[in-house]
């Protein structure tokens, strides 16, 4: 974990150094539309909504766009109005490789980028031709099988 928290500061620093656009994904789920079997996290108003301390240089960096996205996977989450802003970012900036990092690698970083593997495929990314992961700026909760039992999922 202290591995990915220094990379995930390092690499947007030098991505911003060069001028490079850089999207700054934000979890902003909605109160009481759950997630199973994951518990409810990063819901509107929580404050897991916002960057932690340390990060939050990102939000006046003029190459950062942030986008907030209301489910798992960045892809859907950041849907609006029919258009997705992940993809508009995507396409604007005529990106053909893209690299992927984050928090929640079993979660987020994997929905992520196996979404835009079907959408490459679908050729719904315009330029998009492919992905990489920076393992390095990745990780995961390390939840033990006995901490998960205390998820509770009450579907409406």
């Amino acid at each position: 974990m202290t591995r990915m928290v220094a990379e995930t500061d390092q690499l947007p620093r030098r991505f911003a150094a060069r001028k490079r656009p850089i999207p700054a994904f934000l979890g902003s789920h909605e109160h009481g539309k759950p997630e199973p079997p994951y518990p409810p996290h990063c819901e509107r108003g929580s404050g897991e909504d916002e960057f932690v301390p340390d990060r939050r240089w990102l939000e006046g960096e003029p190459h950062v766009t942030l986008i907030r996205k209301d489910c798992i996977t960045g892809f859907v989450g950041a849907i609006a109005d029919g258009r997705s802003r992940f993809v508009d970012w995507v396409t604007e900036y005529s990106l053909a490789p893209l690299l992927v990092v984050g928090i929640c690698a079993d979660i987020c970083v994997r929905y992520l980028v196996l979404t835009l593997l079907s959408a490459r495929n679908h050729k719904m990314m315009s330029g998009l031709v492919d992905y990489f992961v920076y393992e390095a700026a990745c990780a995961t909760d390390d939840l033990s099988r006995e901490a998960t039992k205390t998820w509770v999922w009450h579907p409406h």
